[in-house]
């Protein structure tokens, strides 16, 4: 049976969070989606995590060399393997929601790409799920948000590792309420670690920019050249639940930042060096 949406699972290294976001996807309401895992020159601890869930899921593992940050390039790879006519784009290192595939396809329409921010955990909170404290289903258990709302709440003005942050993103808020809501939400440009859009679009802009080799600010470029396309944004927040497990943050890139930039005022949706500078033979898929 054909899928109906490809999960596009972003990695690098970090093989325990990527464990807890694929368990979080097996718990998923909507069951009918692919995943392909596009690894940007991880080790055998990913591999390992992905060959667990084979038996479980419908997973492909795609690799590439680490050669520094390429996240632009691995997922173009991916989205060429996909299977669906419907794209989701994800981080390894968040745990979603068991509604969130199916809020996705229900807000996925036509004319518009949607996306979503998410609950930035504590670096004590991640420990804690790290060393088994909490699985993938008790972490959207009403235990799990007390103890997230203690952790907002006792280490407010503290630095942003020790402490919560974003936990109104984490309430799920039924229809129709939630559009309400959305309406007072100023965020719309596209979150990297989470976003979904029709593939025909993606293609339409000729995909992520390859030249991005640095962090950030790659998700902003395909944000403006899909405004230049004439697809709106939309956001999802508050219906496409997810968490942010703590890591080192990375340092942006400067010149990723004047790229977008130029990418906002060159009005042109296509990019020159992105999904159709890629060949399928190119593609190395681990087995």
């Amino acid at each position: 049976m054909r899928p109906e949406l490809t999960i596009i699972v972003n990695m690098y290294k970090y093989a325990k969070f990527l464990n807890l976001c694929l368990d979080s996807l097996q718990n998923q309401t909507f069951k009918n989606f692919e995943i392909i895992v596009a690894d940007d020159g991880s080790g055998k601890s990913v591999k390992k995590v992905v060959d667990y869930f084979r038996e479980k899921l419908h997973i492909t593992h795609i690799w590439q060399e680490d050669k520094g940050f390429r996240k632009c390039l691995i997922q173009n790879k991916a989205v060429l393997l996909s299977r669906a006519d419907k794209l989701f784009f994800i981080d390894g290192d968040i745990v979603f929601h068991p509604f969130a595939v199916e809020r996705v396809l229900k807000r996925l329409k036509d004319g518009i790409f949607i996306t979503s921010r998410v609950v930035r955990l504590s670096k004590k909170i991640t420990q804690k799920i790290l060393r088994g404290d909490f699985d993938a289903k008790k972490i959207f258990s009403p235990y799990f948000t007390l103890a997230l709302f203690r952790d907002w709440l006792f280490n407010i003005g503290k630095p942003k590792h020790l402490r919560t942050r974003f936990l109104q993103f984490g309430i799920y808020i039924p229809q129709p309420f939630v559009r309400i809501v959305q309406k007072f939400k100023k965020h719309k440009k596209t979150a990297g670690g989470c976003w979904a859009v029709y593939k025909r679009y993606f293609e339409a802009i000729n995909g992520f920019d390859n030249t991005y080799v640095e962090y950030g600010h790659e998700d902003f470029d395909v944000y403006w050249r899909m405004h230049w396309l004439g697809v709106k944004s939309e956001i999802a927040t508050n219906e496409i639940i997810g968490y942010h497990l703590w890591h080192p943050k990375r340092i942006y890139g400067k010149e990723n930042k004047k790229k977008q930039i130029m990418a906002r005022l060159k009005q042109k949706p296509e990019c020159e060096n992105g999904l159709r500078q890629i060949k399928k033979e190119e593609i190395t898929i681990l087995k």
